[in-house]
């Protein structure tokens, strides 16, 4: 299950994944998403299912629309892979945390998932790849987290850059 928030129209918002069980496969399984709101992060309640496009969506990070609704975060800012350790493949199920650098100016934090079964994760015996001897490689996911800025009006993630995370300086309405 993950998880995307808003703060809008008076209220929380927080849109969840939900597939039923631990599928070894994507084939077969379920997947929705599932809207709920709050007006105090204490008390939520399910207001329904969130009508999709597609079957296969599984990434629940959405905005608010200037207009009202709502709108999956998508965009090709994980595109490319990274160098960092176990960071070379393209970046899936990101979240956007807003926040200041330590001079107060403006600047986002994403984090991101990479699997470390895909197509150039790394090189080597699959299982002396898996963080644990009895984990599965197929199993083994790392979370990163790069830092977002805005060049020349468009969002741009240097993957490989140095990360100045300190999440006390957030400033997003929610954390989820």
């Amino acid at each position: 299950m993950g998880a995307g928030g808003a703060l809008g129209e008076g209220s929380y918002h927080m849109f969840v994944s939900h597939i039923r069980g631990v599928p070894d496969r994507w084939e077969g399984h379920e997947r929705r998403i599932l809207h709920h709101v709050s007006p105090d992060l204490e008390r939520w309640e399910c207001v329904g299912e969130v009508p999709l496009s597609s079957d296969r969506v599984i990434d629940a990070s959405v905005h608010p629309l200037p207009g009202g609704g709502y709108r999956q975060r998508q965009g090709l800012v994980l595109d490319q892979p990274g160098s960092r350790p176990w960071d070379a493949t393209v970046g899936r199920h990101a979240d956007v945390v807003v926040g200041t650098d330590a001079a107060g100016a403006e600047l986002a934090w994403v984090f991101y998932f990479t699997h470390r079964h895909e197509p150039g994760a790394a090189t080597g015996p699959d299982q002396a790849l898996s963080p644990q001897p009895d984990v599965p490689i197929r199993h083994a996911t790392d979370v990163q987290v790069a830092t977002l800025t805005v060049v020349d009006g468009r969002l741009v993630c240097d993957r490989d850059g140095v990360i100045d995370l300190d999440l006390r300086r957030a400033t997003s309405p929610t954390r989820t």
